[in-house]
């Protein structure tokens, strides 16, 4: 309870409340992928650690493909480890905001896409099963099993879950003229409301939130700040979100 767990270049590691190390685990390094990072985070049940690393290298010493392990938290013995169809890749995890047994795992491989990963703690192992495509950026997630997913160049949003019908929404069809979604982190900022950020073009500096309906995607407000905001938002799924202004992060509501 209480431990903090990182993943670098070479190791998982988890610390104490302390900073003393309660575990290490070690791993290949990526000399020749200076894009590509690890991630990791405990399982929903909090028994195991998942964590992505670089896999083994093949008879002709290329990389066979990462891989995604579950580590005792308590001990990091290797209880498990699926080979993930992604290589050199960069890692996030996302958690669902309710008691799911599934954890989101997004692979960015730069000009080869974004894999989009659903992953599962079994008693057999490790479950891992795609969604999306690798022309999109799964970013967001919801309750119930629903993802936001965001088209890479900014075109279009989709809301998916299964058991639903799944839902688009063109950029053209709900913003001004030329301009698109940005920012690469549309979320959940309820079960009603989802934040999106918005500008001319995929690399500009300022942008426009907005909330669209959780299940329609239609908009529904834009947010005012008291100064133009940039294009990171991190909405937390408890009604907030999070702006980050130069070297400051703030946390909002709406009234």
């Amino acid at each position: 309870m209480g431990a903090l767990a990182i993943s670098s270049r070479q190791a998982v590691t988890v610390y104490e409340a302390d900073g003393t190390v309660r575990w290490e685990h070690r791993h290949r390094d990526r000399q020749h992928s200076p894009g590509a990072s690890g991630a990791c985070t405990p399982d929903p049940a909090g028994r195991v650690l998942l964590a992505t690393m670089a896999g083994p290298l093949g008879a002709d010493g290329l990389s066979t493909g990462d891989i995604c392990r579950a580590l005792d938290l308590a001990t990091g013995e290797v209880l498990a480890e699926h080979l993930l169809p992604s290589f050199s890749a960069a890692y996030a995890f996302q958690q669902f905001p309710d008691a799911r047994t599934e954890v989101l795992l997004t692979a960015s491989m730069g000009q080869d896409g974004t894999l989009c990963l659903l992953v599962t703690r079994t008693d057999s192992g490790l479950g891992v099963r795609a969604t999306g495509t690798a022309t999109e950026a799964c970013v967001g997630v919801g309750p119930e099993g629903a993802l936001v997913i965001q088209d890479i160049g900014g075109g279009y949003l989709t809301r998916t879950q299964d058991g639903a019908a799944e839902v688009i929404t063109e950029a053209g069809d709900v913003l001004p003229d030329e301009r698109v979604f940005v920012g690469c982190t549309p979320g959940f900022v309820d079960d009603k409301r989802i934040l999106v950020v918005t500008a001319e073009e995929q690399w500009a500096e300022e942008g426009t939130h907005l909330l669209l309906d959780a299940h329609t995607l239609r908009p529904l407000a834009e947010l005012d700040y008291p100064r133009t905001p940039g294009v990171t938002a991190v909405p937390l799924g408890d009604g907030t979100w999070l702006v980050r202004e130069d070297e400051t992060v703030q946390r909002w509501t709406t009234a």
